[in-house]
């Protein structure tokens, strides 16, 4: 067999898409489970969701403030960081929802339910936030849905 210039591109083509190919699949079984729907969901959403419907002026979004991280995304346990007072003169309490990224796009919306130690909080998964239409989908019934006003 005869090296000519040829068969190095088709070489080269060849071993690139493979390359890519498994970079791309390396990034997606590294980000399976970061921000996917959680395991673990708890059965009092119905209360939670009753709440946010109540007075759903406050959202919180994890890709814009740096002072909100979750501690464990499957369990729901958000952590607050001290100074989030201090730069924002207030910090989250119960009731508020958390608007958090998709791993490929979209937010989830999660609503804050009970305080922790530690600056830590327990958050229950509401559901799919569309932020254009401004509209929470609930996360068991996509026909329910909230206008956030």
């Amino acid at each position: 067999m005869e090296i000519n210039s040829i068969s190095v591109g088709i070489g080269l083509l060849i071993g690139l898409t493979m390359v890519f190919v498994g970079l791309v699949c390396l990034a997606v079984f590294r980000n399976r489970n970061r921000y996917d729907i959680p395991k673990y969901l708890p059965r009092d959403d119905e209360f939670a969701w009753a709440i946010v419907m109540a007075y759903p002026k406050r959202l919180w979004s994890l890709a814009e403030c740096d002072y909100l991280v979750y501690d464990n995304w499957d369990l729901g346990i958000l952590r607050l960081y001290p100074d989030i007072e201090e730069e924002y003169g207030t910090k989250p309490i119960f009731g508020d929802v958390i608007l958090v990224p998709k791993k490929w796009g979209g937010t989830h919306a999660c609503v804050l339910m009970k305080e922790l130690d530690n600056n830590r909080f327990v958050t229950i998964y509401l559901g799919v936030f569309n932020a254009r239409k401004q509209v929470i989908y609930d996360g068991r019934d996509r026909t329910r849905s909230q206008i956030i006003p």
